[in-house]
């Protein structure tokens, strides 16, 4: 059952992108810059083509120290759920639950290479924990990132 929530949690991983609450560092203050940004949805990112420009390790400090405002954190949550669909969407995933990447760059998808390494990270532990699973002889659910119901629920984040 542990390996079950396990996988669970990975999947989230998966997802990318949290809706935890700002915080701030003790000490600091809370000085968010009101900047007016364009919000588009998932889909609009997805459907324009438009290359997603986004660095995760930058748009994780950022938000965990409140340095975003709220509609600077819809936007880079939107972009990354963007990436994460042009991302698996080029994936496969064989029985037994190991993902491959069929791309080799981010260019390929028109997201930046940062993301797509950090997309082929988050492939790699998954597969790693297939791996241990099987080795271990643990049960475990796959759960399909090559469907159309995971896809979706990508596309329609919000």
């Amino acid at each position: 059952m542990k390996k079950l929530y396990l996988l669970a949690l990975l999947l989230l991983g998966f997802c990318s992108c949290t809706n935890n609450q700002e915080t701030v560092d003790k000490g600091e203050i809370n000085s968010v810059e009101t900047r007016s940004v364009e919000v588009k949805s998932v889909r609009d990112y997805i459907e324009s083509d438009e290359f997603i420009s986004i660095i995760p390790d930058e748009y994780y400090a950022l938000r965990q120290k409140g340095k975003m405002s709220e509609e600077e954190m819809k936007a880079a949550d939107y972009q990354m759920k963007a990436a994460a669909y042009r991302f698996y969407k080029h994936c496969t995933m064989d029985d037994k639950g190991f993902i491959t990447c069929n791309v080799t760059s981010g260019a390929e998808l028109k997201i930046s290479e940062e993301v797509f390494e950090f997309r082929l990270r988050d492939m790699k532990g998954w597969n790693e924990m297939i791996e241990g699973n099987i080795r271990d002889g643990a049960r475990y659910k796959v759960i399909r990132i090559d469907d159309e119901r995971y896809l979706n629920g990508l596309l329609n984040y919000k």
